[in-house]
This record gives C-alpha cells, sequence and structure tokens, in this order.
C-alpha cells in the first residue's frame, strides 16, 4: 500500500508535507491519562509523544488492536517536519484565502464546516478559518476545496512547536545597574524632555504579561488572548518572557529604582504563544494567533507593536498582510511602528516577522555598542533587513511578580529598548507617521552615514531622536 501524501494549497501553489517519524500527536478524548506526570497535555487533550513513549503507552491500553490504536477514546495524528527543527502539528481548523464570498458559503455548507473567524483586509486579501467536525478528517476537506477557483490558499492552521532555549536564558545573578545600558542610547537624558504619555499604548505581543508585578501594576491596560482564545493574558506557568520585554518597555517602580524606557506610557499584553503544557524548552504558537494578535492589537488602539518571537509555522501569508496593514492604517491612517527582534543563533538570516518590510528590524550589541558575535550561549542574526540596534547583554526588567528583577539578554530584550524609545517619539509627536519615525531614527542612529548589515543605521539613540523631532517639527517644551 502507497505510503499516503499529505499536502494542501498555498499562494505559490501545492505544497507536500513530510512527516516527523519521531513524534506522534496523542488525542485522548476521554482525557484517561490527563494525570499521567510522564505526559504534557495541552487544553484540549492533545499530547506530543515520542516514538518511544508511544510505544510503552499503547501497552498500557487494553484495547489497543492497531499499530495507532485509534478507537473512540484515544487518536494519534500525524506529525509534521517544520522549519528549522520546528514541528506542525495536526489540528481540525483550516485558513482559507479566498476572493469570491459566495464559493466559500457554498464549501462551508456543501461539507457542514463552521466559520470561526475572518479577516477581510482592506488590500483585498480575505481569509476565513473554518472548523470542520468531529467525523471529518482535515486533509480530505483541504482536497475537496480544491476544485474552488477563487481559492488562493486552502491550508491547515497548524500549532507550531519549536525548540525555544534561544528565547530565555537562565537566568543570571545581577552584577550591573539598569541605568547602564540605558545610558548607552540616552534614555535618562532623553527623559528630560518626555517619559512618555498615557495616550501612547505598546502592545506587547508574547506569552503575557505578570500584571501584578510591582513595577507593571497600574501600567497594563486590557488585552486579548489569541492563543487560548479566552480573556487571560498573564502566563499559566513561570514564563516571563513577555513581563520581562513589557517592563524595559514601560516599567515603573513606585519607589523610583526601576524604570523602563516609556514609563508614562501603557502596555497592552497580547497572548500570541505559550510555553505551557509543552515539553521543557519548548513553545507553541498558530498561525492564527498570530495574526489575530496583530490585528487585535492595531484595531484596539495601540500605536507601537513589540514583537520578539519568532515564528516557524508553514505559511506567513495572512500573518504578513496583518503587519502592513497594521503598520500602512493602524493609528487611523498613520501607521504602527513595529519593533522585532532579529534573532539569537547568530546566523546571517533575521527571523519572521522581524524580517518582513513593515518590521523595524533590531540587532543587539554589547555594552560597549559593538555587535553580538556568536560566541558562547548567543550571538544576534543578522542581514540587510536589519534596520538599528540596540543593547542585548545585561539588561535588567521585570520578572515573576513577587518583586523579583532578572538579567534579560537577547535580541528580545533589544526589540524591546527600541519600541521603548519609539513610545517616546511619539509622546512628543503623536501624529508621526511610521515611516516619519523610521526616517528619524535613521537620521540620529550611530551608524547613519554608513549602515551594515549587522547593525543597520546603528545603535538607537533616544536622546537625539527628541532632539531631531523638537528641531524639525519646531515644538516647543
Amino acid at each position: 500500500m502507497p505510503e499516503r501524501i499529505y499536502k494542501y494549497k498555498s499562494k505559490e501553489g501545492f505544497k507536500t508535507l513530510e512527516l516527523n517519524d519521531s513524534f506522534f500527536l496523542l488525542e485522548d478524548k476521554v482525557a484517561r491519562f490527563k494525570n499521567n506526570p510522564d505526559i504534557t497535555f495541552d487544553e484540549r487533550n492533545k499530547a506530543l509523544l515520542s516514538k518511544d513513549e508511544l510505544t510503552v503507552l499503547k501497552k498500557e491500553i487494553d484495547s489497543a488492536d492497531s499499530p495507532y490504536f485509534n478507537t473512540p477514546e484515544f487518536n494519534v495524528l500525524p506529525v509534521f517536519k517544520g522549519k528549522n527543527d520546528s514541528s506542525w502539528l495536526m489540528s481540525d481548523e483550516l485558513f482559507v484565502g479566498y476572493e469570491n464570498r459566495i464559493e466559500l458559503e457554498t464549501f462551508i455548507n456543501e461539507n457542514g464546516l463552521s466559520e470561526l473567524d475572518h479577516f477581510d483586509f482592506k488590500n483585498n486579501n480575505k481569509y476565513s478559518l473554518l472548523k470542520i467536525r468531529q467525523d471529518q478528517e482535515l486533509f480530505e476537506i483541504i482536497e475537496k476545496g480544491e476544485k474552488y477557483k477563487s481559492f488562493i490558499s486552502i491550508e491547515p492552521n497548524f500549532t507550531t512547536i519549536v525548540n525555544d532555549e534561544s528565547r530565555l536564558f537562565p537566568n543570571q545573578e545581577i552584577n550591573t545597574s539598569y541605568f547602564d545600558n540605558l545610558n548607552l542610547i540616552d534614555v535618562p537624558q532623553a527623559w528630560n524632555i518626555t517619559y512618555g504619555c498615557k495616550e501612547i499604548v505598546i502592545a506587547v505581543l508574547d506569552v503575557g504579561i505578570f500584571d501584578s508585578h510591582e513595577s507593571l501594576r497600574g501600567q497594563v491596560v486590557s488585552g486579548f488572548n489569541t492563543y487560548n482564545r479566552t480573556l487571560n493574558t498573564v502566563p499559566r506557568n513561570n514564563d516571563v518572557h513577555g513581563t520581562l520585554c513589557a517592563g524595559i518597555v514601560a516599567g515603573r517602580n513606585p519607589n523610583g529604582n526601576f524604570k523602563g524606557v516609556a514609563p508614562n506610557c501603557e502596555i497592552m499584553p497580547i497572548l500570541i504563544a505559550s510555553s505551557e503544557n509543552t515539553p521543557p524548552g519548548m513553545i507553541r504558537y498558530s498561525e492564527l494567533s498570530f495574526t489575530k494578535g496583530i490585528v487585535s492589537a492595531y484595531e484596539n488602539g495601540a500605536s507601537v507593536l513589540n514583537i520578539s518571537l519568532f515564528y516557524q509555522g508553514p505559511e506567513i501569508g495572512p500573518i504578513r498582510t496583518a503587519l502592513e496593514e497594521a503598520n500602512s492604517l493602524g493609528r487611523e491612517g498613520l501607521g504602527c511602528i513595529i519593533v522585532g527582534a532579529a534573532g539569537n543563533s547568530g546566523v546571517p538570516k533575521v527571523d519572521f516577522p522581524a524580517s518582513d518590510k513593515s518590521v523595524i528590524a533590531v540587532s543587539s550589541t554589547y555594552g560597549d555598542g559593538s555587535f553580538v558575535q556568536k560566541e558562547q550561549r548567543w550571538g544576534s542574526n543578522y542581514g540587510p533587513q536589519i534596520f538599528c540596534a540596540a543593547p542585548g547583554v545585561n539588561n535588567i526588567s521585570t520578572g515573576l511578580p513577587n518583586k523579583n528583577y532578572l538579567v534579560f539578554e537577547g535580541t528580545s530584550s533589544s526589540a524591546a529598548l527600541v519600541s521603548g524609545v519609539v513610545a517616546l517619539m511619539l509622546s512628543l509627536k503623536p501624529d508621526l507617521t511610521s515611516d516619519e519615525v523610521k526616517d528619524i531614527i535613521e537620521r540620529t542612529s550611530s551608524l547613519y552615514n554608513h549602515p551594515n548589515n549587522k547593525m543597520g543605521f546603528g545603535l538607537i539613540n533616544a536622546k537625539k531622536a527628541l532632539e531631531y523631532i523638537i528641531q524639525k517639527y519646531r515644538i516647543i517644551i
């Protein structure tokens, strides 16, 4: 019997998926093994198992009478090989990019599907998120959709699970002042002009924020959870990555011994990913969670979007469209400013979404302003998409709620510094367009006259950026 071929339709044509024979996705419909300490289930009673783990578990199931013991209670779904050692997990949802709404509704009705969400982007790109029934098989439905000529793409809404050890490094002892790196980019000097204003909201698209931390209390407005699709934006485990980003952007300690870059601005948490219910060192997200997160941010008043996560999913069409629309149409047509982390692998390739043309891609420097080469644990990614740089070593920021402060390293922390500087710029002149913001950063960074692929236009400078705005637009302080 020939091996089954799994494929889907993207904008570029049909793409064939490669099975990851090392892993399987167990769907435990009756939650029989929910309390098994050796198995990590997600909120939908699904668990990623290695081949060996599956073999051991199979022996525990009396009703197992097939190699994959597919029964009404248990189902084993294929896992596919993703980019950069990521894995793509099956779901019961698919994204359809379409031109003709009538054809989409025909497809929905003929196959008994449910429409969970839709995106009608202004550039005429339209996407619909559909859910199949329990008795249906995802790739069979995708195959049935191939006959519709107005379908530009029809693809699974995979959950991507990726090794995430380069996102958050082990905690280190704090042996420096949080002022050190802020001084390098003249933030304290910029505070003589403005600390920001609450009308400027920075969306932190990440794993959620511990808003009860003493330096974030009162700084965080209502946000969105586009991964679990709930109202909760606080991590349900101890993942502090989003909290660390938030502290750098706009933290403010009531005792005055800690400040983020723009402490009078506000933070909007957008939970687009989670390390909860995943194997150690891994994180998961979906194409929908990224797309919906971007849309939720700019449609609900965020001026700046900080994205310090890296997307390794199969397709980026809806995400790229959402980025483009936020950058051009957000802020009532002025355009949201989107800041992204370049990545921490020390390679000549900028990770997506920072690599997108709508995003300010940020690389990392040491405390002396030199580029962070790959030496031991990490190095900054680089490439022609890099726009500017900011310190990425020995940044100090907010951790768990119990007055916890941590060293935060990597391009994630660098991007957060740049997001804070952008918030100060918009606080001084709120009607700057996104292109004007980029032009000012370009002109006032350290390598304006001789940019390169490692640091772009160089180290960002908060004071020079604000002074340039004051001079060019004749602002009286």
